[in-house]
């Protein structure tokens, strides 16, 4: 029987956790950031160009 790859995730330790973080607080900027001031319209632009990528990717 063949095996299947279901899916994976990745695998990150602290320092990337802290990088994450960091890049979160500087999007959204107590609000003020390019994220939040950004229109729906962006916003959905945004997600479907990602969500392109990674079907790409699959």
């Amino acid at each position: 029987m063949e095996q299947i790859e279901l899916g994976s995730y990745p695998v990150g330790g602290e320092p990337e956790a802290e990088h994450a973080l960091a890049a979160a607080i500087a999007a959204y900027d107590e609000g003020r950031g390019i994220w939040p001031t950004t229109t729906v319209a962006d916003h959905i632009a945004c997600m479907l160009a990602f969500t392109s990528q990674m079907i790409a990717l699959r």
